[in-house]
C-alpha cells in the first residue's frame, strides 16, 4: 500500500545522508516464505471453481488475506529472513518490499504479493530526528488506483484514516490498529486513504502481507508510478484550520 519506494536497493544518497532500507538478510528463508506462500495459494486457488474467471478468483483470494497471512504463518513464515538496515550518525531509514508471488505465472491471476518491512518509528529517528526528510519508515498518505489488501505479519502497524477536505487537501478521521494476522482491505468500491507505519522498540521491524490486483509486481510499481499524482496528499487539515503541508522534498 504505498505508491512509491518499491525500490529494491538497499541505500541511496539522499541530501547527504544515507538512505538504507529494510532487507533481506537471508535469502533462502526468503525463497521458503516464497514457496510456503505458493502451497497455500494453489490450496485456495484448488478449492474455487475451475471455470471462474481470473478476475473472479483474484477477488476471492484477496478477499481471504486474513486467512492466507494465518495460514503463512501457521506454516512457519521466516520472519527472520528480514531486518532492519544498519545505521550510523549520517543515516536515514525506509521501510521496503518484496515479491512473494506474482499471478501471470500462475494461471494469470490478476495478483500480486509482497512481503512489506516496516522499521519501527523509533528505530528510524534513532538518528537524524531533526531531518526534514526522516519520513520515509512510513507510507505516504494515499489511495489506490488498483485493489489492495494486506494483513500484519510480525508486529504491530498503525493506520491513519483521512477523507478528503477539499481539492488536494485531506483531513485526518481516525486511527486503526493491526495485530499480526488482522489487516483491511480495498476494494475500491468507496473511497480510501490512509497512511501506515508501526511504533514499538525497533528491536525487529514490523512485517505485513500485502497483495495488489495487478499480475506482476513490475506492473504494480509501474501503476502506482503513473498515478502518484493523483493518489497521493502533502496537504493535512489540521485542527485549528491550518493547512500543513507536508514531504516537499521526494527521493526522486
Amino acid at each position: 500500500m504505498k505508491p512509491i519506494l518499491f525500490l529494491l536497493i538497499l541505500s541511496a544518497s539522499l541530501f547527504g545522508t544515507e538512505l538504507k532500507y529494510c532487507q533481506i538478510t537471508d535469502e533462502a528463508k526468503h525463497a521458503q516464505n516464497q514457496k510456503q506462500l505458493e502451497t497455500i495459494l494453489e490450496k485456495e486457488l484448488a478449492s474455487l471453481k475451475a471455470n471462474e474467471p481470473p478476475e473472479q478468483k483474484a477477488d476471492a483470494l484477496r478477499n481471504r488475506i486474513a486467512k492466507i497471512a494465518h495460514q503463512l504463518l501457521q506454516k512457519g513464515f521466516f520472519t527472520e529472513a528480514y531486518s532492519n538496515p544498519d545505521l550510523d550518525s549520517d543515516s536515514i531509514v525506509g521501510y521496503n518490499c518484496f515479491s512473494l508471488w506474482e499471478g501471470e505465472s500462475h494461471e494469470s491471476i490478476p495478483l500480486t504479493f509482497l512481503v512489506y518491512v516496516w522499521p519501527s518509528e523509533e528505530f528510524a529517528l534513532q538518528h537524524r530526528p531533526e531531518d526534514p526528510n526522516n519520513f520515509h519508515y512510513a507510507s505516504r498518505i494515499h489511495s489506490h488506483p488498483i485493489s489492495c489488501a494486506f494483513a500484519a505479519l510480525q508486529g504491530t502497524l498503525f493506520q491513519n484514516n483521512y477523507e478528503v477536505a477539499s481539492d488536494r487537501i485531506v483531513q485526518w478521521t481516525h486511527q486503526d490498529i493491526f495485530q499480526q494476522g488482522e489487516g483491511s482491505i480495498d476494494d475500491l468500491g468507496q473511497p480510501f486513504i490512509h497512511q501506515l507505519y508501526t511504533k514499538g522498540s525497533g528491536s525487529l521491524p514490523a512485517l505485513s502481507l500485502h497483495v495488489y490486483g495487478l499480475p506482476t509486481e513490475e506492473k504494480v510499481m509501474a501503476s502506482f508510478d503513473a498515478t502518484r499524482a493523483l493518489h497521493t496528499y502533502n496537504q493535512v487539515l489540521q485542527k485549528d484550520g491550518i493547512v500543513k503541508v507536508i514531504r516537499e522534498k521526494s527521493l526522486e
